[in-house]
């Protein structure tokens, strides 16, 4: 009686949800009953964060997965096991992926891949079952196996049942087993009771009355409460994480699946901060070289469609790492395969991870005396890193030590702030609000601007500008239901108006365009509409006070190549560059660092872009203004000057037009640090996020910490581009971490491609937040500028 004691005071919640949800059992119920949070944990907040790792067990060969081919040793060493040169994925510094890595190595060139080599435990343990041991525990010194780091990282949260995850796995690792937390197996498929006709009665009333066992202790004994909290709790936590599976692909290989599911939890938002997935079948013994690449190809897969599944709004807030208990032997044997080793390498891949080769490559020439590499990079080590540095939190009662950090991640100690900050730029950046809305009856009188008419819109006092005080406002404009070719003109109104654009209207389109512009002493701007009716819309990004650097000119055309105007006549033809001087003219300085364009593309003959970036300097590959037939296209546009006040223009499409009014400048030394255009998220590409953005889904972009971008920047300029809308919406650009504001950067309707600058405050960790209203869209961004 007394040992049924000693084994029923032991068998806790967590114990039996180890085991119980492994089996399939009761684990998937697709029944969601409203008030039941037994089982799911918090919600992500502003600053939470997610580990995914994928085990490689069996000891990954990590010298043909990342491979030193430009060392001579290479081949010599490895023998009919080296993979050649020509077949290498060339990376940097002499060293390449194996060929078999193709989606890794674009992960890698878009800065998402940290490589970390020569990574294991001293001592070289060559056993996969003590090594394993030793690497999930991750203990200092000869500590037994007893917890997992994972585990106990779990132990100081308060995450419920569901903070911890593995999935297709017998039980669950080390690597996640605490003392005090609760991690839940799932099977790779929904198992057991989730395949049964729920559409039949009698299977609802029963799974209703195995959820109420949880909590029941009237039974005749102490196992009767266990097994009745065990059922119940099984339940409830099948109906939390059922939708999961709803998006697995059915099927791809085993890992593929398995990470799905890891991703279909994530997107559910029931607490999972650590899941874990496992894959066998790295201990390559024999004919290494076959296996290997089946086994990186699955894995390269698996990680592509981990991403396609996983929600974009958790790309930023998602870490994945590959663990492995050691790597193989230099030498092949005679079976051509490779032996146990030491020393192999981790990818941690993620959208904030500060991409690159870290850790010492592992000598060639001096193995040890079984012949193998030399550990350079304690794992421990990155362990500790992701600890702190990603999940926050504390190394010292995870390890009962510390270990050296690899700067791996974007955030955190290695982005330093501006050291020698100026004065400041003066612009004030707020949360978007709107100011104006003709349809409504927001800020002006309900009704349609009719031609050559002029409205006065009043901002003293408004969305958070000061009534006195202010030079100038930064607003995005957009004109909606224009019945006729036109355009607006945006103007301070106590002036005439300038011979110039802010808006081009086309019928059936919706056209925004973010303007800056000097306001009145009263604190007004004008708007005037030339042909046709259109509602105007106006949101309110932020302004400038009457003591800032920066200068509000009159609005002045520079450029227009259907005149000749300060460039040869004609249209600008497909790869061909213009050299704009800008300094000098319609009233900007002579010493001018950047100035603030209208740029707008008429006359077009394809689909294309037009780049513009400071003279003298390498041209990138970002777009400020987007380039279509039968369409007049406008965009501002913030571009830095060369040294000899010029801006280069490429056109990238077919011949076209270009008109650029120029609206102020920013002398040197403001606060204003513009750039030449960076590109930070293109959904095309796979840069930041892969895939069309779907309807009210958040994507958080960090830009702190990124392209010379501080951790002290308070806001950022950005060219944003909607592209093959699948129906009519709007994109909202907005300070990570905050609600989502009643405003739209980004107006668009079904096909329509749309630039326009977002002028933004950073968010929690320097990120900004982007979401599309409906249908879906690709997004691109890229950063011109940054402001103190």
């Amino acid at each position: 009686m007394n040992g049924d004691r000693h084994v029923a005071a032991h068998l806790t919640r967590r114990n039996f949800l180890k085991g119980a949800l492994a089996v399939g059992s009761a684990s998937m119920v697709d029944l969601r009953w409203a008030g039941h949070t037994a089982v799911a944990g918090p919600q992500l907040d502003s600053t939470g964060r997610i580990l995914v790792l994928i085990e490689l067990n069996g000891g990954l060969d990590g010298l043909n997965t990342v491979i030193p081919y430009a060392d001579p040793a290479y081949a010599a060493q490895r023998g009919a096991l080296a993979i050649p040169n020509s077949q290498v994925l060339p990376l940097v510094d002499g060293v390449g992926l194996h060929p078999a890595l193709g989606r890794l190595k674009t992960r890698f060139e878009n800065g998402n891949v940290a490589i970390v080599r020569g990574v294991g435990l001293p001592g070289g343990n060559r056993s996969h079952f003590d090594a394993m041991a030793r690497v999930m525990s991750a203990n200092p010194g000869d500590q037994p196996p007893i917890t997992g780091w994972a585990g106990r990282h779990l132990d100081t949260q308060d995450l419920g049942g569901l903070g911890g995850i593995t999935i297709n796995t017998t039980g669950v690792p080390l690597m996640l087993r605490g003392v005090t937390d609760t991690t839940t197996s799932l099977p790779i498929g929904a198992q057991g009771i989730a395949v049964a006709d729920r559409s039949r009665e009698h299977w609802n009333i029963s799974f209703d009355r195995l959820r109420e066992l949880d909590g029941r202790r009237d039974g005749p004994n102490e196992w009767y409460g266990k097994v009745a909290d065990l059922i119940g709790h099984s339940v409830t936590a099948g109906r939390d994480v059922a939708p999961a599976y709803d998006t697995v692909p059915t099927e791809g290989s085993e890992l593929g699946r398995a990470l799905g599911v890891a991703a279909g939890v994530i997107n559910l938002d029931v607490g999972a901060r650590i899941l874990h997935v496992l894959r066998i079948g790295y201990d390559t013994h024999a004919t290494a070289a076959a296996p290997l690449a089946d086994l990186l190809a699955e894995l390269d897969e698996a990680i592509d469609g981990f991403y396609q599944v996983l929600d974009p709004q958790y790309h930023s807030r998602t870490v994945l790492a590959t663990v492995t208990e050691f790597g193989r032997r230099v030498h092949p044997n005679g079976s051509l395969g490779t032996d146990h080793g030491t020393s192999s390498v981790m990818f941690v891949i993620g959208n904030r991870v500060n991409g690159g080769l870290y850790g010492t490559q592992p000598s060639l020439t001096q193995l040890d005396e079984r012949g193998d590499l030399a550990v350079t990079t304690d794992i421990r080590s990155v362990f500790a890193t992701i600890v702190a540095s990603w999940l926050d939190g504390d190394e010292q009662r995870v390890f009962g030590t510390t270990y050296p950090h690899l700067p791996i991640f974007r955030s955190g100690p290695s982005c330093a702030p501006l050291a020698t900050p100026y004065a400041g730029s003066g612009y004030r950046s707020l949360m978007p609000q709107r100011v104006l809305d003709t349809r409504l009856g927001i800020g002006a009188t309900k009704a349609k601007i009719g031609p050559r008419q002029t409205l006065v819109l009043d901002l003293a006092g408004r969305g958070g500008i000061p009534a006195t005080g202010v030079a100038a406002v930064a607003l995005n404009v957009t004109a909606a239901e224009p019945d006729q070719v036109s355009f607006l003109t945006v103007w301070p109104s106590d002036g005439p108006r300038p011979d110039t654009s802010n808006l081009n209207l086309t019928p059936g389109l919706v056209t925004p365009n973010m303007v800056i512009s000097r306001v009145d002493p009263q604190g007004r701007v004008s708007i005037y509409n030339e042909r046709g009716t259109a509602h105007v819309i106006a949101d309110v990004a932020g302004w400038l006070p009457a003591d800032s650097p920066y200068v509000a000119v009159q609005p002045a055309r520079v450029l227009d190549t259907r005149r000749g105007l300060w460039a040869p006549p004609g249209r600008l033809a497909r790869g061909q560059s213009l050299r704009m001087t800008v300094a000098g003219r319609g009233g900007v300085g002579a010493g001018a660092e950047a100035v603030v364009l209208n740029l707008t593309a008429v006359d077009s003959d394809s689909i294309g872009y037009v780049t513009v970036w400071p003279s003298g300097d390498p041209r990138p590959y970002t777009s400020s203004v987007n380039t279509v037939p039968g369409r007049t296209v406008p965009n501002l546009v913030i571009a830095r000057l060369g040294p000899s006040g010029a801006i280069d223009l490429y056109n990238y499409g077919g011949p076209t037009h270009l008109i650029a009014d120029v609206f102020g400048w920013f002398p040197p030394s403001t606060g204003f640090h513009p750039l030449a255009p960076v590109r930070l998220l293109d959904s095309r590409s796979g840069i930041t996020v892969r895939g069309p953005l779907r309807a009210r889904l958040r994507v958080d972009v960090e830009v702190s910490c990124r392209a010379a971008v501080p951790a002290n920047a308070s806001a950022v300029a950005l060219n944003v581009t909607v592209a093959e809308p699948t129906a009519s919406g709007y994109l909202t650009v907005w300070p990570a971490g905050q609600a989502q504001p009643t405003a739209s950067n980004v107006n668009f309707v079904a096909g329509q491609t749309v630039p326009n600058l977002a002028l933004c405050r950073l968010g929690v960790d320097g990120m900004v937040s982007f979401r599309v209203s409906g249908g879906t869209a690709h997004i691109v961004a890229d950063l011109v500028g940054w402001f103190e």
